[in-house]
C-alpha cells in the first residue's frame, strides 16, 4: 500500500504519514530531539512522496542524541483510525527492522 509523506524538514526527527485508506500516524524519534536542529538524524523521504512497505525514511545516531542528555526512545503515535479498530497493543516492545507494528484491519 503507498502512503503519502509528511516529514520534519528542519529537525529531521519525526515523519508522518497517511495511508491510502485515511490512517495517519506519527514515528518520532526521541524525547526533545527537536532542539538537535537536524543534528544526528538523516532523512531519505520526501514530503508528499509516496513511499511503500520497507523504504527506509529516517535514521539517527543513537549515541549522539545520548551524548546530549537526549532519550532516543522512539513512539508511533496513531493520529487518525478513520473507522479501523486497534486489535491488538503492545506497550514498552523493543521492535526490530522489519518487524510488523501494525496490522490493517477494517
Amino acid at each position: 500500500m503507498l502512503r503519502r509523506m509528511a516529514v520534519m524538514k528542519e529537525s529531521k526527527h519525526a515523519v508522518g504519514i497517511r495511508t491510502k485508506d485515511g490512517v495517519e500516524f506519527l514515528i518520532h524519534v526521541g524525547i526533545d530531539t527537536v532542539a538537535l536542529n537536524g543534528e544526528g538524524f538523516e532523512l531519505y523521504c520526501e514530503e508528499g512522496k509516496a513511499v511503500k512497505k520497507g523504504d527506509l525514511l529516517l535514521s539517527f545516531d543513537r549515541k549522539f542524541i545520548k551524548e546530549n542528555g537526549l532519550d532516543d526512545i522512539t513512539m508511533l503515535v496513531i493520529s487518525e483510525l478513520n473507522n479501523h479498530k486497534i486489535v491488538d497493543i503492545h506497550i514498552d516492545l523493543d521492535m526490530k527492522a522489519n518487524e510488523i507494528i501494525l496490522l490493517e484491519y477494517n
